[in-house]
């Protein structure tokens, strides 16, 4: 009885062990292509997928793979074109108007309501280029053309720009406090971790009422932009472009918000808003998500 419970469990374990090598022997290539779809990313260059596994089905999935890559390389490619040619085809002779409208205000030959509408063409103008510019970001921004990352403390990058906008805004008597429960660190660009915060904190204190507080709290994974406010936004809208809700300002292009939310996709976090105690409360969460720019692309494609 023993040596045949000693022979049942030899068999047992031989049984496992067998099984699992040949498992994970199996797997291999189906590890590779998890591993670079992780490496991934539209404009770096990675090394493309053996197709010559042995096995039917993966060297066919490699091959999809490949072509796949092949597509979003070149639809990266011809989008980074034309957001550079936008750029300069239209930057360009906006720039050459505004200053010429600008020469024009200087002449001495203008009656008062010529000069009146000529600053109105020339505020518009700035209109039509700031929105020209925001959008080309924006662009950018959800066809990952800013590659460059690092860790992130938000702590930090709140506190610059609280110092920052207390003193562009000091007219107005607005206070920002910030408060640090937990560090709260990120991997990614950090002139869009900058751009993110900026956002939200602009437009806390843009919508504020003079002397009033907005509070910025960072807590774990996700910090919190929250200013007073006489009613809620639409929940539903205030992520989308160009809503403004019911204040509208001047200059204002309504793509603030719009620019935090593809930011935050593009790394794999959340923003969510509500409305509690007469305070607009924006939040940004981190979530648990493996590359998520990619997961984007193809989205899109």
């Amino acid at each position: 009885l023993f040596w045949l419970a000693g022979l049942y469990l030899a068999m047992l374990l031989s049984i496992i062990v067998l099984s699992i090598a040949v498992f994970d022997y199996n797997m291999k290539p189906l590890k590779a292509v998890l591993k670079w779809l992780d490496d991934f990313s539209p404009g770096l260059s990675v090394k493309k997928l053996p197709d010559d596994n042995g096995i039917r089905e993966f060297d066919k999935l490699c091959d999809s793979l490949n072509a796949m890559a092949s597509r979003l390389e070149n639809q990266f490619a011809e989008q980074k074109k034309f957001i550079g040619n936008a750029s300069h085809e239209l930057q360009t002779p906006l720039a050459s108007c505004s200053n010429r409208i600008e020469l024009l205000l200087d002449s001495e030959k203008l009656t008062d309501s010529q000069a009146e509408e000529i600053v109105k063409v020339h505020r518009s103008l700035q209109q039509i280029i700031r929105l020209n510019k925001t959008l080309l970001l924006l662009t950018k921004i959800e066809y990952g053309q800013f590659p460059d990352s690092e860790d992130i403390d938000f702590y930090s990058i709140i506190k610059d720009k609280a110092e920052m906008m207390g003193e562009i805004y000091s007219g107005r008597q607005i206070r920002i406090l910030c408060q640090e429960d937990s560090p709260f660190r990120k991997k990614m660009n950090p002139e869009l971790a900058g751009m993110l915060v900026s956002n939200l904190m602009k437009n806390a204190v843009i919508h504020s009422p003079k002397s009033s507080v907005v509070k910025v709290v960072v807590s774990g994974r996700s910090f919190s932009v929250s200013n007073p406010g006489a009613k809620p936004l639409d929940s539903n809208r205030v992520f989308t472009r160009f809503y403004q809700g019911d204040h509208r300002n001047e200059g204002s292009t309504g793509l603030g918000l719009a620019i935090v939310s593809s930011i935050c996709q593009s790394y794999g976090m959340s923003v969510t808003y509500d409305f509690t105690d007469g305070c607009h409360i924006f939040t940004v969460i981190s979530v648990s998500l493996q590359n998520p720019s990619i997961l984007l692309q193809c989205e899109k494609q």
